[in-house]
């Protein structure tokens, strides 16, 4: 069995608001390192300054538009394209978690494209949001793991505006 076997075996034995709750988290948290990583060593090449490589075009705005898009409209849309659609896939090609986490991860992290200092938290985040995914669908089926992942990133995304308002980079 493999590591992400167990996590969507684990994760599936949660309950919805904890699925939510400290996956939410989980993703916000362990996103960081790897975006300071990727902009430290963008920075070191020279090319930190760079707006369309930074991580700092992820930043989010907390004005009007920015935010209601940011919690409500993209989650819904990248949900779908990153998660649900990718997972079905990779599940009729009989695929292992594994390959299926990976590929929904991976198409996660390009969906943010041309921002490079992003893609290492965005794969990371698309890893946690293809385990949510899995782990409701084994428990629930498609359409509650379809709602609990835009949840969690929903939730991931109004944390990040928030840690934004009170932490401005």
């Amino acid at each position: 069995m493999s590591f992400f076997d167990t996590a969507v075996n684990k994760v599936s034995n949660w309950s919805y608001l904890k699925q939510i709750l400290v996956t939410s988290v989980l993703a916000l948290f362990l996103k960081a390192p790897f975006i300071l990583a990727t902009e430290w060593i963008l920075n070191k090449v020279g090319l930190g300054n760079n707006q369309i490589l930074s991580a700092d075009m992820q930043i989010p705005d907390i004005t009007g538009w920015a935010f209601y898009t940011g919690i409500f409209i993209a989650p819904v849309i990248e949900t779908l394209i990153a998660q649900t659609l990718p997972i079905l896939a990779c599940q009729r090609l009989k695929f292992s978690t594994t390959a299926t986490t990976l590929t929904s991860a991976s198409v996660f992290s390009l969906l943010h494209l041309p921002v490079l200092g992003f893609l290492p938290g965005a794969f990371i985040i698309g890893i946690i949001f293809a385990i949510v995914f899995l782990a409701s669908q084994k428990k629930h089926g498609k359409n509650s793991a379809y709602l609990t992942t835009a949840t969690v990133h929903s939730l991931h995304n109004f944390y990040a505006f928030i840690l934004t308002a009170v932490l401005p980079l």
